[in-house]
């Protein structure tokens, strides 16, 4: 069986759907779904993220995955301030700060992910864009 990041997309926001809270990691992706039926898939090396769910309703994920790339528009950065997550978006620099995302697994993961790759396999991540 194949698995890709879409299919972990559309489990994590069929998990928001029925609002319950979960999380798991695939390969440099976390995804998370609260009780309040959002969903996030975070990329931990360069703390990127997008919200595929909210308020229970799944979203449109702007995600484009062959079978040799895959390709995110992503929407936020993130990083922990006072041991929260804190997004800030790309398209106005808005920051806001997500009181509800597991932020001690989220940043626990981005520790562990970091260190099972070597510096050339995540520079290797991420394409250059033109």
């Amino acid at each position: 069986m194949k698995i890709t990041l879409m299919k972990s997309v559309r489990n994590i926001q069929q998990r928001a759907v029925e609002k319950k809270e979960e999380s798991s990691e695939l390969g440099v992706f976390f995804f998370y779904s609260t009780v309040a039926g959002d969903a996030w898939v975070l990329e931990m090396t360069d703390c990127d993220c997008i919200q595929v769910a909210r308020d229970g309703v799944a979203l449109e994920p702007p995600i484009d995955e062959t079978s040799e790339t895959i390709e995110v528009n992503w929407s936020h950065t993130f990083a922990f301030r006072e041991k929260q997550l804190e997004l800030t978006a790309y398209l106005d620099k808005s920051v806001q700060l997500l009181v509800d995302a597991p932020s001690q697994q989220i940043n626990a993961a981005v520790r562990r992910i970091r260190k099972k790759f070597t510096k050339e396999q995540l520079d290797q991540v991420h394409l250059p864009t033109s």
